[in-house]
């Protein structure tokens, strides 16, 4: 959910990472035109993509009347316009790295200009997410909200458990398919492994240095640097996420009562920190033609990065 955001609730304060909820379109009796109502995913969520579509989908779950499902669109809308620099920003970032990987090495003083950047963007957005949760929380009516706040939560704990349970989360489990270092949108590193074609004892390398590396961040913690990162950042999210679906299924909704606003220089330092890692971890243990294909990878990714913070 990091922890970014047209999340939950068009950007849940810019602090989670949107989750889906999806459900197919039906149509209720409609008493008059002004107050038809309908459940079905946004229209957005047919060209959006990641978080901007999940949480379009969302809405498949949520009785809206015609006139809250205009408003809620063009509120939509107007976020992935919102975001479209913080999302060139982080793809910009990328490309700087994916050039480093080129070069066979990783100056991470020569990226701080490019993280700077991101840490703009994401600062110049928060303002005007903070307000769409809140006119959300004015336009939808109390069954509406609980309806919502309902399916977002409902996916989040399906989603984290099963990353969890997979294992997603720690760089122990490079061996394992759906293996990934912690924190939302990590690389998938079996398949990434996969397609690098690394040998077993490239893997074993590259596990140990993810190893070395996170518990050095965990201030040598040997847990820690073994994955439960990722298991305690889960708990924290849903613990963070009923103290938020509380909140917004009450009457009175009021952002910075619930949260102070975050820091998103620290924010993206922690968001590219992990990025970083570990492609330094890796880049060491790469032949020439692995470091090739892989900063190939990263500027694929980077050139279709998912809409949303």
């Amino acid at each position: 959910m990091h922890a970014s955001r047209i999340a939950a609730l068009i950007a849940l304060g810019s602090s989670l990472a949107i989750l889906p909820a999806c459900g197919s379109a039906t149509t209720e009796p409609a008493q008059s035109a002004q107050s038809a109502v309908t459940r079905a995913p946004l229209s957005v969520a047919a060209q959006a993509k990641g978080p901007a579509k999940w949480m379009a989908e969302s809405f498949a779950d949520v009785p809206l009347r015609s006139e809250q499902r205009a408003e809620i669109e063009q509120m939509f809308m107007a976020a992935i316009t919102r975001h479209e620099p913080v999302k060139q920003a982080r793809a910009d970032l990328a490309l700087a790295v994916a050039a480093q990987v080129d070069a066979g090495a990783i100056d991470k003083m020569a990226l701080q200009p490019k993280i700077d950047a991101v840490a703009a963007e994401m600062s110049k957005v928060q303002d005007a997410d903070i307000a769409a949760v809140e006119r959300l929380h004015a336009i939808l009516d109390a069954t509406q909200r609980t309806a919502l706040v309902d399916a977002i939560e409902a996916k989040f704990l399906e989603r984290g458990a099963a990353r969890v349970g997979a294992a997603q989360l720690g760089p122990q489990h490079i061996d394992t398919d759906h293996a990934g270092p912690p924190g939302r949108g990590g690389m998938m590193m079996k398949q990434w492994a996969d397609d690098l074609k690394l040998t077993e004892e490239q893997r074993a390398q590259i596990k140990d240095n993810m190893h070395t590396q996170f518990a050095a961040h965990a201030g040598g913690d040997e847990r820690e640097g073994a994955g439960h990162h990722g298991e305690r950042h889960f708990g924290e999210m849903k613990e963070h996420l009923e103290k938020l679906k509380a909140a917004f299924e009450s009457e009175h909704f009021v952002m910075a009562e619930l949260m102070p606003k975050k820091d998103m220089n620290e924010r993206a330092q922690k968001w590219s920190g992990h990025m970083i890692d570990m492609v330094s971890a890796a880049l060491p243990v790469l032949t020439p033609e692995q470091r090739t294909l892989a900063a190939a990878k990263i500027r694929e990714r980077a050139n279709g990065q998912e809409e949303g913070p």
